[in-house]
């Protein structure tokens, strides 16, 4: 039986559904990002008792163990220095490169995270995003105010389901927490604030199947699930089902929630791709078991035949 990881806490929603839908396919345990750590042995013939040569990673009290799994699946990036996040995905990478099917990839997972690099990406691929300036400097940020006009969000570079975006009337109003900023050495994420009906999109590509949901704030300008939206089955159009496969494809990931928005006008834009999407408020929407298509996701991914396009 093949052995999967899941990065994720024991006691949550996910990880339980994931043990629900198993049926015996795989042999799953839990585990958190925070427990990796590495050896690097370039001659075994001089520590014979020590790692692996090509780098091992395992867990808690086993240094001298590869992590028992044949496939990892990511469901949470847990908050962490730089240097803490930075060294999980080298871990992640170099556990790939022992033949380990990680889902999604450390790569895809490191794009997915920064808002900004998964822009530039999905900006390369000639999908629609908002006007965005990130910057280091409130000098820096003042220049492009002037080209964002009107209202602005400022959001952290890393984040998700709408934690910590703020939105701003003016350069003023903003001004003394980006001046708290600038001296933390914090990234001063910008983005021209599309004015939306109060609604948006967030469809969940797995492989090459596509699920839709449609999340209303109701009230809030944020259309987060999290936050309280309201949430409802959604037929994503043909345009929408190709623009989310490319966002997709654009951060490497086999596994997204791609979000989009329309303006007032009809404008269309992809504001970001989760590579760690959650799928609780679609699967109680909907009588779809996105769970147990994840784990045959993960099996295409184990047998090399993955259909994701």
């Amino acid at each position: 039986m093949a052995r999967l990881l899941v990065f994720a806490d024991e006691s949550s929603w996910h990880y339980r559904d994931l043990l629900r839908a198993n049926r015996a396919r795989f042999s799953i345990a839990a585990a958190h990002l925070g427990q990796l750590y590495g050896a690097i042995q370039p001659d075994p013939s001089l520590h014979p008792r020590s790692a692996d040569p090509i780098g091992m990673i395992a867990i808690g009290g086993q240094p001298r163990q590869r992590l028992p799994a044949d496939a990892a699946l990511i469901r949470t990036l847990p908050v962490g220095s730089l240097q803490q996040v930075v060294l999980r995905m080298d871990l992640l990478s170099a556990w790939e490169q022992t033949g380990v099917a990680v889902i999604n990839s450390a790569k895809s997972m490191e794009c997915a995270v920064d808002k900004y690099l998964s822009l530039v990406r999905l900006a390369a691929s000639k999908l629609p995003v908002p006007l965005t300036y990130v910057c280091q400097t409130i000098k820096q940020a003042a220049q492009a105010w002037d080209y964002l006009s009107g209202e602005v969000v400022l959001k952290p570079l890393f984040g998700s389901e709408g934690r910590g975006l703020l939105r701003f009337q003016s350069l003023a109003e903003a001004t003394p927490l980006l001046t708290t900023m600038e001296l933390n050495q914090q990234a001063i994420y910008l983005q021209q604030y599309i004015d939306h009906p109060g609604w948006d999109i967030r469809i969940l590509v797995i492989g090459d199947q596509i699920f839709g949901m449609h999340r209303s704030g109701q009230g809030d300008w944020r259309n987060n699930a999290s936050l309280g939206a309201t949430i409802r089955a959604y037929e994503p159009t043909a345009n929408e089902v190709e623009i989310a496969r490319k966002a997709a494809r654009a951060v490497g990931a086999v596994i997204a929630g791609v979000d989009l928005i329309y303006s007032r006008s009809g404008q269309q834009y992809v504001l970001e791709v989760n590579g760690a999407p959650g799928w609780r408020f679609l699967s109680q929407t909907t009588s779809v078991d996105i769970a147990d298509i994840i784990l045959t996701e993960v099996q295409n991914q184990l047998a090399g035949r993955s259909r994701f396009v």
